[in-house]
């Protein structure tokens, strides 16, 4: 009998972590400060294969402002496990303040999407990064579908 109850036990408290787990979730939210407008988007595919890699930059305050909307409100969650960015399908999409020129630029949020459709947020908020990186819950394919014909991207 006591074997019963420890088996009942354990799946108790796996229900409850796993429970735990899936009700931490977070939605993106990018708190934006009136004194900080981000000027461009540089938009980068391909890494990992530096032969490879498409550039394309968007100077347009709008147009960042409307690709940051698009993605508020994704459910996301902290990333356990070290998430691999290095496919030729992935983008990487960095907005800058615009204040400095070149190399220099202050990237102000980024976030990368994976092939496959998950959104990989690197910053909680404006100029705000994180020391782990939040991954959406799910997968998103036909955003970046959308990201894409928004920003005018071929490829």
């Amino acid at each position: 009998m006591r074997k019963k109850s420890a088996v009942v036990m354990i799946i108790s408290l796996l229900l409850i972590v796993f429970l735990i787990d899936r009700f931490t979730e977070k939605k993106v939210r990018i708190t934006k400060n009136e004194d900080v407008q981000l000027q461009e988007i540089v938009i980068q595919k391909g890494i990992g294969n530096l032969s490879d890699i498409k550039n394309r930059t968007v100077n347009s305050p709008q147009k960042a402002e409307e690709i940051l909307s698009m993605v508020e409100g994704l459910k996301v969650k902290e990333a356990k496990e070290k998430v691999r960015i290095e496919s030729p399908d992935t983008y990487v999409f960095s907005f800058h303040r615009g204040e400095n020129s070149g190399i220099e630029k202050i990237v102000g949020y980024s976030f990368f999407v994976l092939g496959d459709g998950t959104f990989v947020f690197t910053h909680q908020d404006i100029n705000k990064p994180l020391d782990n990186p939040l991954v959406t819950t799910s997968t998103h394919k036909e955003l970046l579908d959308e990201i894409r014909q928004q920003l005018n991207l071929n490829f």
